[in-house]
């Protein structure tokens, strides 16, 4: 609907809409207000259009598409519902020469996309994580302690051990949801991947548990989960400050026994995930266990 409308009255798509932006977001805002979910959905798929074709950001409009967006984010979980929590990560993300948004709303967006990451729905969760994973790197909000909250509970689950939830139950419904763990768990490791913190002092409080369920949980997943398993690893190994730490001279009085051991105990977890993928037939793509070997060994 609101494409057709940009059609018609611009000259050129990206012209034409930064020319009557401060119109459309009144139609778009009506949109999300309304009661319903279907002019929700069109209102939040019009600013999804809008992000990608307006190379050079929104400007002061920017802000005015975010608040109608938390509004209309606020609330129970309804069929299309991710669109809106997509357009909302689509609007923290800066293109070049913006400015990014001011830090308090920046925080109400994190905030509103966490919420919304701990809804039950498994394919809404799993939309809303992806969201996170974009929103956060683009706002530099460290919010690892509540990401780490709602992905523990995906993570603890085991593909291998969903069955059939009745006798009534048929083998499709039982595969259809270790489908949905799997990629509920290649969003959360993509998360924790993006979410990594860098405050040194966060990372020592969540390193150890972090290489130790990859490792640990590595040989029972899915293809799938391995390989997301890996990508988190590479996003993360090059942000570890206590790599740094050890890799830094020496100084009088400084043993740096603490960070040698955190060092030795990620290398420990690694290697064994590194031994464990080379030694099946078929391997990752193979710019990631080289990268991810390099990080460790260098």
């Amino acid at each position: 609907m609101f494409e057709e409308t940009w059609t018609d009255i611009s000259p050129a798509r990206e012209a034409g809409i930064k020319q009557h932006l401060p119109a459309i977001r009144l139609e778009i805002e009506a949109a999300l207000n309304s009661g319903s979910w279907t002019k929700k959905i069109q209102g939040a798929n019009a600013i999804k259009t809008i992000c990608k074709d307006v190379s050079s950001g929104l400007g002061e409009q920017r802000e005015q598409f975010v608040r109608a967006l938390l509004a209309a984010a606020h609330g129970k979980t309804f069929d299309g519902k991710h669109h809106i929590v997509e357009a909302l990560a689509d609007l923290c993300e800066v293109k070049e020469g913006e400015a990014g948004l001011s830090p308090a709303l920046a925080d109400e967006c994190v905030a509103a996309l966490l919420a919304e990451a701990r809804k039950p729905e498994p394919a809404y969760k799993r939309r809303a994580l992806a969201a996170l994973s974009r929103a956060l790197p683009a706002t530099t909000c460290d919010r690892f302690q509540q990401v780490y909250d709602i992905v523990k509970q995906i993570l603890s689950k085991d593909e291998s051990s969903v069955g059939k939830e009745s006798d009534e139950e048929d083998n499709e419904g039982a595969r259809q949801r270790r489908e949905q763990l799997t990629a509920l768990k290649e969003a959360a490791y993509d998360l924790l991947g993006k979410a990594w913190p860098q405050d040194p002092h966060t990372q020592e409080k969540y390193q150890g548990v972090f290489f130790e369920h990859c490792a640990t949980c590595y040989a029972g997943s899915s293809r799938a989960a391995q390989l997301a398993v890996l990508a988190a690893l590479r996003a993360v190994l090059p942000a570890l400050a206590c790599l740094g730490a050890a890799r830094a001279p020496i100084r009088p009085r400084d043993t740096r026994d603490a960070p040698a051991d955190a060092v030795a105990a990620i290398v420990g977890h690694v290697t064994a995930i590194v031994e464990y993928t080379l030694s099946k037939a078929v391997c990752p793509p193979t710019t990631v266990i080289p990268t991810v070997c390099q990080i460790v060994i260098v």
